[in-house]
This record gives structure tokens, sequence and C-alpha cells, in this order.
């Protein structure tokens, strides 16, 4: 019962709107990962192993943040499914 949806070629504007809207926000890092924590939404955050400690440095202060490992597409998908 859960829905998924895919807005493309959105302005920067609309899709902060979105994320404002949303409960969870599952994506790579990036600018959108630091909107989503300023409207306290739930973050997944998908990082490459080999920069974990950058990415605590810059995400120590988020508080609905957990960030997964990139790895193989049928994996990642798995476990999200099972984890949210």
């Amino acid at each position: 019962n859960k829905n998924t949806y895919l807005f493309i070629n959105q302005n920067f504007e609309s899709i902060s709107h979105l994320i404002s809207k949303s409960k969870l926000f599952i994506s790579c890092h990036g600018a959108l990962t630091h909107i989503a924590s300023c409207y306290n939404i739930e973050i997944l955050d998908i990082i490459e192993q080999d920069k974990i400690n950058h990415y605590q440095r810059i995400t120590h202060h988020m508080k609905k943040y957990k960030s997964i490992n990139r790895e193989n597409f049928d994996k990642l998908s798995e476990y999200i499914l099972k984890n949210t």
C-alpha cells in the first residue's frame, strides 16, 4: 500500500515543494538530501562506501538520516522495500 511517483523535468522550486510534502526521501546524496533534512523528512541516502567518512562529516546534524551503501540495483531495491 505504498505509492511512488516519478516526476520528470521539474524545476528546483517544484522539487523542493514535493520533498516538503513527502514522508520519506530516497536518493543518492546531494543538495536535495539537505532540503529533505531542512523539512525534517526521513532520509534514506544512497552513498559510496569509499566516501563514508566524508558523508558522516556533512550529515551528522541530520536527525532523520540513514545511509545505505550503493550496490547492485536488485540488492539495493530489495533492501529499500524491506526497510521502509
